[in-house]
């Protein structure tokens, strides 16, 4: 799946795109590529660099996902347009859906876990960092609790983290998590990727929330396992249509 995916990219595969306004848009990021070119990107291929040949204009960042991670990111047609998307984002709310290492039945279904630890910033610094879990499904057998996770704040990796000092970690995260786990999923499983989706992101003034519906290698192997029926039952987005708006766009 993954050098599918991979292909896929390399070839310059439409990106799904969420929302289309005249200066900001919304798309469904796909992992396994960067949201923006760095340093460590190499000749990787890059999401602006994409966007920028599907839509035949300039895109700015308005805020990143990790390279393995999939789901809903926003970019501005322009400086102010990304500014104003940034400054809204930071007053919104981002859902995130998790597939997480280990099961605790005495966790009941919609329980919530507020993780409050210090991630440190790129000057070694610790900065405040808060993640709140909620539990959509568990299983026994192979063990993992699919949440859905809401940073308050914006630190990286903070997720991963803060999964890691629950001691469960993200399934698929080879720098935080369980490199035996991860390649059970690999193998048995096809699971070839981080299992963490940016599912929803809520604007406020004006109220808007865009979602990401759930594609690829992720999607087809949550469905098979157990806990898909209940997880269902208590987030019905997870099993929500493939969106590609192509109204405004010219890709």
């Amino acid at each position: 799946m993954l050098l599918y995916t991979s292909t896929l990219l390399a070839l310059g595969a439409r990106i799904p795109v969420l929302l289309y306004k005249d200066r900001y848009v919304a798309v469904n990021k796909p992992p396994g590529i960067s949201t923006h070119r760095s340093f460590d990107t190499g000749r990787r291929r890059v999401l602006t660099t994409q966007l920028q040949r599907q839509f035949r204009r300039k895109v700015y960042t308005v805020h990143r996902l990790d390279h393995r991670t999939s789901g809903c990111i926003l970019f501005g047609f322009d400086g102010e347009a990304a500014g104003e998307c940034h400054g809204r984002l930071r007053d919104g709310v981002k859902e995130y859906v998790a597939l997480l290492r280990g099961f605790d039945e005495r966790d009941a279904v919609g329980s919530e876990v507020v993780v409050e630890k210090p991630i440190k910033g790129d000057d070694g610094e610790p900065r405040p960092a808060k993640t709140t879990f909620r539990k959509l499904a568990g299983q026994e057998e192979p063990r993992c609790t699919l949440v859905i996770a809401t940073p308050h704040t914006g630190r990286p990796h903070q997720i991963r983290r803060h999964a890691q000092a629950l001691s469960m970690p993200i399934i698929g995260d080879s720098a935080h998590g369980d490199s035996k786990v991860n390649r059970w999923w690999r193998q048995e499983r096809g699971l070839d990727r981080l299992a963490l989706h940016c599912l929803s992101i809520a604007l406020p003034d004006p109220a808007e929330t865009i979602v990401a519906p759930l594609e690829g290698s992720l999607a087809e192997v949550l469905r098979a396992e157990t806990l898909w029926a209940e997880a269902l039952e208590r987030e019905p987005r997870l099993d929500l249509a493939p969106v590609d708006d192509r109204s405004g766009s010219r890709g």
